[in-house]
């Protein structure tokens, strides 16, 4: 996509740096030392540490020229206030703000520290899906009855169980489709020559005949 622009830096208050907590083999990274400590613990892993450049996302925002978003994800493990303080919501007004509200690896909520940093921007809370919490702008909050309703049975969504399941029949029918027409043309070919035999016998048993008399 060329339009993105990734950047290996971490998202933070102000400008510095900071101990990257990665946690092998899981996905999971941190600059928390305390949650890598836990989370490591949890799950049984190594934890792999490097250090990183720390800044704010609203300077970020400022060098890059960004400045509409729809949407801003902020997953970063237990430094949600730190991200949320950092980010110049003058400059770029994301219409939503969606962020992941639970202790990591787990459904405990923790938000109280840092959604006043929302709401007193005129971010109003929206929905809980049972690891993010979304938040509206106040510049668009006809959009929520939209945002606020989360996918149900109405939408006619399937599950990634589900997609995966279909996929996999759907290989294995268009498989069985391919093997039943390469076993009839076989089949076809099996008997046009057993046909071609059929006629070279009668002919070779007409010409020993003719050959007799």
């Amino acid at each position: 996509r060329p339009r993105d622009v990734n950047l290996n830096i971490g998202a933070g208050a102000e400008t510095g740096k900071a101990t990257l907590h990665e946690l092998i083999g899981t996905g999971l990274s941190t600059f928390n030392s305390g949650e890598a400590k836990r989370l490591a613990k949890a799950v049984g892993c190594e934890v792999k540490r490097a250090p990183m450049q720390i800044r704010p996302m609203g300077e970020i925002c400022r060098e890059h020229h960004f400045e509409t978003a729809h949407f801003l994800k902020v997953d970063v493990e237990g430094m949600e206030e730190q991200a949320l303080r950092g980010f110049d919501f003058d400059y770029c007004r994301p219409w939503v703000v969606v962020v992941e509200s639970t202790i990591p690896n787990s459904r405990v909520q923790r938000f109280h520290s840092w959604e006043p940093l929302l709401t007193q921007q005129g971010y109003q809370f929206a929905l809980f899906d049972g690891l993010n919490r979304f938040y509206l702008c106040e510049q668009h909050q006809d959009r929520m009855s939209r945002l606020s309703v989360p996918v149900n049975v109405f939408d006619g969504y399937r599950t990634s169980a589900e997609f995966y399941l279909k996929r996999s029949t759907d290989a294995e029918r268009h498989t069985k489709e391919a093997l039943e027409v390469v076993l009839e043309q076989e089949q076809s070919q099996a008997k046009a020559a057993s046909m071609a035999a059929d006629v070279a016998a009668r002919e070779a048993a007409h010409q020993a005949e003719l050959t007799a008399h």
